[in-house]
């Protein structure tokens, strides 16, 4: 939502520099652990979306503390 309203407002650079920011973060949760991280990523984020159907596995627990780190610094983007 807010990259959206930074390049509505016009506020491109602010918006590539968010999208620099976005990018790890995505390609670590689509293309490195897909729908399991995007599950364990919402219920860091305090949305309980439940774990992943059958027959992919949540992700493993080892892997959290590194998703918990690459969300960290988004804290401050407003919802």
């Amino acid at each position: 939502m807010h990259l959206f309203e930074l390049t509505v407002a016009g506020r491109h650079d602010e918006a590539i520099a968010l999208q620099r920011q976005l990018v790890p973060v995505a390609r670590l949760l689509g293309a490195t652990h897909g729908v399991p991280g995007l599950k364990a990523a919402l219920n860091l984020l305090g949305y309980d979306v439940g774990v992943p159907r059958p027959p992919l596995l949540p992700l493993p627990e080892s892997i959290i503390p590194a998703l918990r780190d690459a969300l960290a610094q988004f804290e401050e983007i407003p919802a």
